[in-house]
């Protein structure tokens, strides 16, 4: 089959809305890239607390088409459930002559990737970057969500995990299938390697929502109160696209507002330049199943700082300096240390050559060659 003629359909449980603009933008990226090659359309759909009526979307985005379905909530688990599938049977309706359906996260809509791959009698591919698959998380999940799951294994045809650290975890619910690993893409027209311009201050960068949950932001700043305990040649920007007044309140509270500054929401387009100038990027994360971040400043050139989660598993010393989750102490001694002695440590260059794994090119061939072997 031609890849100019394949129509790849993608829905997703994270997407965009109104309320989230920046959930699953990783998902419309995807969409994007696959243009590249292939027809692409996204069914996204999405409840509103305030409509009585269904709505439907058609929009052109960079370069795929994008149906949203923005239905009713219901009232109760039946009514609820009753909304939701006639939005995704009103937007699949929207669609025709799909060759594969792609589904991103299975939790909660993966019944719409079951139903979008028996509407159009193709192959189903799971692709997964949720934090769900931890075993902490793994043994609290709700009967609904079992069954989710449960459903979407019978008819999944190929499984994909954003790495190796979230392959590890996701198999105990996929002893049977074989995962393949293609990693999150960046976008090489915007990131891109300069050499670092040294100053008297060094400048660390951390990008992240701030979750409590997950990132460690109460962390972060505990460590840059103890560093600044013992110098304050040292700045931290924050890019957050999330609330970060709490964040700010504390960073008061430390005595930190010279040396920490927030910035967001910004755009992808918005953010190389800030990557360009910072010495070190910091990330102090319990759980990442990937981590874009990481690969924006490799692709950069950039060092990381980081816990070894997501891509930075097994990071080799070349491309950063590891740090043991959760160790605040830790965290401020590697920073002093980086200060100290740290810049001329890394070869800025080789750094960004590792990032090209992650270059848009790479994993669309990746990608390329999966899909081939599904449909061509």
């Amino acid at each position: 089959m031609s890849k100019s003629k394949v129509h790849i359909l993608i829905i997703s449980s994270w997407y965009p809305n109104k309320k989230h603009p920046f959930l699953g933008n990783f998902v419309q990226r995807h969409a994007s890239l696959l243009s590249r090659n292939y027809v692409v359309t996204v069914v996204n759909t999405e409840y509103s607390e305030t409509k009585s009526e269904q709505t439907i979307e058609l929009t052109k985005q960079d370069g795929f088409n994008e149906i949203r379905v923005v239905h009713p909530r219901g009232k109760g688990l039946i009514e609820r459930r009753k909304f939701l599938d006639k939005a995704i049977d009103a937007g699949l309706s929207k669609v025709s002559n799909v060759d594969l359906v792609i589904g991103h996260v299975v939790i909660p809509k993966g019944l719409q990737f079951v139903q979008a791959k028996k509407h159009f009698n193709c192959p189903l591919i799971l692709v997964e970057h949720a934090s769900s698959y931890r075993p902490e998380i793994r043994k609290d999940r709700s009967l609904v969500h079992k069954l989710i799951l449960r459903k979407t294994r019978k008819n999944v045809d190929q499984i994909v995990a954003v790495s190796e650290f979230l392959r590890h975890d996701m198999h105990p619910d996929f002893q049977r299938h074989s995962i393949s690993i293609i990693g999150n893409h960046v976008d090489t027209r915007l990131f891109k390697y300069a050499p670092k311009k040294k100053s008297g201050v060094v400048k660390f960068l951390h990008v992240s929502t701030m979750d409590e949950r997950t990132k460690n932001p109460e962390g972060i700043l505990c460590a840059c109160k103890s560093l600044k305990e013992q110098t304050s040649d040292f700045q931290l920007t924050i890019i957050c696209d999330e609330d970060v007044m709490q964040w700010k309140h504390l960073v008061t509270q430390f005595g930190l507002d010279d040396q920490i500054k927030f910035l967001g929401p910004l755009q992808w387009s918005e953010l190389p330049p800030y990557y360009h100038e910072a010495d070190a990027f910091l990330l102090f994360s319990d759980y990442e199943s990937f981590s874009i971040v990481l690969a924006e400043a490799w692709m950069t050139g950039t060092p990381a700082i980081t816990t070894p989660v997501g891509i930075a598993h097994n990071m080799s010393k070349e491309l950063g300096i590891l740090v043991d989750i959760g160790d605040k102490k830790m965290l401020a001694s590697t920073m002093l240390d980086f200060i100290k002695n740290g810049r001329d440590r890394f070869n800025n260059q080789l750094i960004a050559n590792h990032g090209e794994h992650y270059s848009d090119s790479s994993i669309l061939s990746q990608w390329t060659s999966l899909i081939e072997k599904h449909v061509g």
